[in-house]
């Protein structure tokens, strides 16, 4: 259970706020997770000098919020990417399964049914297309994420075609990342490919 007591450092009049750690004790998350969602903006906080400082309000709020729980597949062999998404996803109660390649996400969807799957398009062996096909062809299968840092590398007519995909670009926004998880958004979803295509494009150029 979350210890609401702890006492918060006032640091203007008025208003209470807590340090970087006492965020990390109070929802359990490692401190460079807390940085990070506060950078990034989904952690309501504000930066004085060098350091952070989190109103004490908007930390309870985020620590009661219980949003639907998914099952999550992260197909990717960058040790940093997962943990990047297991630490944005798992403290809001989603369940996050881990793969470093093709061949041990192909396993994981063999053992369980995941409500999401997240697969880098650059992966040793297969690449991330050839893994959403032969996950189609074989088993019933959730939405789909394909993230990637090579956005020119992507052949997104093949992409498409395969059904209804979202395309997040690295590095990960983890706000995007919850939106995605959590309102079921698809930029894929319902739309012909090329409309699509013009979507991602679009997002990739900001």
């Amino acid at each position: 259970m979350i210890n609401f007591n702890l006492k918060p450092s006032s640091v203007a009049s008025g208003q209470e706020f807590l340090t970087a750690r006492e965020v990390s004790l109070k929802l359990r998350l490692p401190l460079s997770t807390v940085y990070y969602l506060a950078k990034s903006g989904v952690l309501p906080a504000v930066q004085i000098g060098r350091s952070w400082r989190f109103p004490a309000g908007g930390v309870a709020q985020a620590a009661i919020q219980k949003p639907s729980s998914a099952r999550v597949l992260v197909v990717d062999d960058d040790a940093v990417t997962r943990a990047l998404i297991s630490g944005v996803l798992e403290p809001r109660g989603h369940e996050v399964v881990e793969a470093v390649n093709a061949e041990t996400g192909l396993e994981a969807a063999r053992r369980q049914q995941f409500d999401w799957l997240l697969i880098d398009y650059k992966l040793p062996g297969k690449d991330g297309v050839q893994l959403i096909q032969e996950l189609r062809d074989k088993y019933s299968l959730g939405q789909m994420i394909m993230i990637t840092a090579f956005a020119d590398l992507v052949d997104l007519e093949k992409l498409f075609g395969l059904g209804a995909v979202t395309l997040l670009k690295k590095p990960l926004d983890a706000s995007q990342l919850i939106e995605c998880v959590e309102r079921r958004v698809s930029i894929g979803e319902d739309r012909s490919a090329k409309g699509a295509e013009a979507d991602f494009k679009g997002e990739i150029g900001k």
